[in-house]
């Protein structure tokens, strides 16, 4: 996508459009920033029509300057029902929104009665940038949660594809303390409360908010044990989640203790290596694919004492966890 250079007063008067517009006035700043910068000048002259009733939908308009007027068709004739024009004290008109979500035919037309420009933004754009930074920032969630962080890059992209959208009422329970749980889920619109059932509180007390962006039930993609606390979805609005299961998790990348087993193994020869050929003969050439890692003989936290071979003989190196 191709960024369109603007002035700073065009941004400012791109972004006082969108500001009451429902389909942009809840995106993140950096998509906001996203959309700003790819909106193309569309140049029109006088009795150009813009939208015709009826064709299938594609971009959307902010109105920069001239005016417009939006008729429909009825009993064959056109009667004009609005018309658009700069408002120096306020936000410009933009229209056309409809056709960012799907193609559905223009239930009016639009021409315009003088010269005048537009700032225009067409679906497949506005759908990759949503795409793009909605992606962004889930894997930066992803890498915020601790039992993932064994994870590379390229599983962690692969795990963002497979999540599957849930959505709860206000009320309903996502989790309930005490039941086997095998899912984890992240947040990305609406908010939760977490309760503790406890003798003073038949009806569990509330210990945590959860907001969009927070993560919960993580746990269950190493084992399946009881919830600790129960979720439930708040506010007055739905909560939407993305979530995926233990199975299908393992399904694709296998399971999630092995991930984090084998990258504790890599970690454990790297570190082996650097020490040994820093203090160790005849080792200064060692690859850490040479070494196989034994075990742990014996451990004090943070230290572990962790025994490898290499090529019959065998090292123990010390590891202090950070």
């Amino acid at each position: 996508m191709e960024v369109v250079t603007k002035t700073k007063a065009e941004v400012e008067r791109i972004k006082a459009a969108l500001k009451g517009n429902f389909l942009f006035a809840h995106l993140p700043p950096q998509q906001a920033k996203m959309i700003y910068d790819v909106m193309k000048r569309r140049p029109v002259k006088a009795k150009e029509t813009i939208i015709k009733q009826g064709d299938p939908g594609n971009s959307f308009f902010i109105l920069d300057d001239g005016e417009f007027r939006v008729t429909i068709e009825k009993d064959g004739k056109q009667i004009e029902i609005l018309r658009y024009k700069p408002n120096p004290a306020g936000a410009n008109p933009c229209f056309g929104e409809l056709a960012l979500m799907y193609s559905k035919p223009r239930a009016a037309s639009v021409t315009a009665l003088t010269d005048g420009s537009l700032w225009e933004i067409d679906r497949r754009s506005f759908r990759e940038i949503l795409k793009k930074s909605s992606t962004k920032y889930l894997m930066r969630t992803l890498r915020s949660v601790e039992v993932l962080k064994s994870l590379s890059v390229a599983q962690m992209q692969r795990l963002s594809e497979i999540l599957s959208e849930v959505t709860y009422k206000p009320g309903d329970f996502v989790l309930k303390q005490g039941e086997e749980g095998d899912t984890f889920f992240i947040i990305s619109s609406g908010q939760a409360v977490v309760t503790k059932n406890d003798d003073r509180s038949n009806n569990g007390r509330q210990v945590g908010e959860l907001y969009a962006g927070q993560y919960f039930g993580e746990r269950a993609l190493l084992k399946e044990e009881p919830r600790a606390a129960n979720v439930i979805a708040s506010g007055d609005s739905n909560l939407h989640c993305l979530s995926i299961s233990k199975d299908a998790f393992e399904e694709v990348l296998g399971p999630l203790q092995d991930i984090m087993d084998q990258d504790a193994t890599w970690r454990y020869k790297l570190a082996l290596v650097k020490q040994l050929k820093k203090n160790a003969a005849g080792l200064s050439n060692a690859k850490i694919e040479d070494f196989a890692i034994i075990g742990c003989t014996a451990q004090a936290p943070p230290v572990r004492y962790i025994l490898a071979t290499h090529k019959q003989k065998q090292y123990t190196i010390k590891v202090r966890s950070k």
